[in-house]
């Protein structure tokens, strides 16, 4: 998000006001349009043109509630995850969305033989390395897990409960005196809004969180629309044709080459 080079484009589209501000007082003078999040603009077409999975047709029973596992790849708790996950949730269909980079690399070894193993089990379907749409799963879900993922902020799009996985597997190279590069990576101006969602501790809170969750589903709502609202911007599905208006009227203008001092 805040690379240099991604500043020095004629435009940078952004999402909400949030980023807008940051990357403004970051890099000062370069062009931002804050449009919104067209990643996001599906959930709000025309009920007949939104994403949606076909449960039944992966072996799940429409008529359960469905749990979204979707957790970032590092720093992640898909190595704290019980291998008897689906078990206990055995009355839900539990969908599994794992980020392309669990699929590859000796480091993701526990993530693959989770799903591996998860996908034995009957109310579970785990999402090929190749599926790389998220939309239709997040859709199709009444509550999302996730961990230190944005896809936490795309779905409170939904306005469905989010239950945020604090039990992380961190790699030596970022744990120890070596936790800065931890902190690096992370960004700490969302910290402000991790009070969106409902927080599991421990893997053995998991059970019980969902359950409130699902029994007072906008518990957490003012706060949730509240960060969409700062880091997705307008949720109207017209991002991309806000994007597309102001390329064409900007067409034909000349090109701005600037460098920037903290290039």
């Amino acid at each position: 998000v805040y690379s240099p080079t991604l500043m020095q484009m004629d435009v940078r589209f952004v999402e909400g006001p949030h980023y807008e501000r940051r990357l403004g007082e970051m890099f000062p003078g370069v062009n931002i349009a804050a449009v919104g999040y067209a990643k996001v603009d599906p959930f709000f077409y025309p009920p007949s043109e939104r994403p949606r999975l076909d449960l039944a047709a992966r072996g799940l029973d429409p008529a359960k509630k469905t749990l979204l596992y979707a957790p970032t790849h590092m720093p992640s708790s898909f190595p704290k995850m019980d291998e008897e996950f689906p078990a206990h949730f055995a009355d839900f269909n539990v969908l599994v969305k794992a980020h392309s980079l669990s699929f590859f690399g000796g480091k993701k070894k526990s993530h693959r033989r989770l799903m591996e193993l998860w996908a034995r089990s009957p109310n579970v379907h785990v999402a090929s390395y190749d599926d790389f749409d998220p939309l239709p799963y997040m859709a199709s879900a009444d509550l999302l897990i996730s961990d230190e993922s944005s896809v936490l902020f795309e779905f409170a799009a939904l306005e469905r409960p989010l239950v945020w996985c604090d039990f992380l597997w961190v790699h030596w190279t970022r744990r120890g005196p070596l936790a800065y590069r931890l902190k690096r990576r992370l960004d700490g101006s969302i910290d402000p809004y991790r009070a969106m969602a409902a927080h599991a501790p421990r893997y053995r809170d998991l059970r019980r969180i969902v359950e409130e969750e699902l029994a007072q589903p906008q518990r957490f709502g003012a706060a949730r629309r509240a960060a969409v609202s700062a880091l997705v911007g307008p949720t109207d599905g017209k991002v991309s044709e806000r994007i597309a208006d102001h390329l064409f009227a900007h067409a034909g203008r000349p090109r701005v080459r600037r460098a920037l001092a903290n290039a």
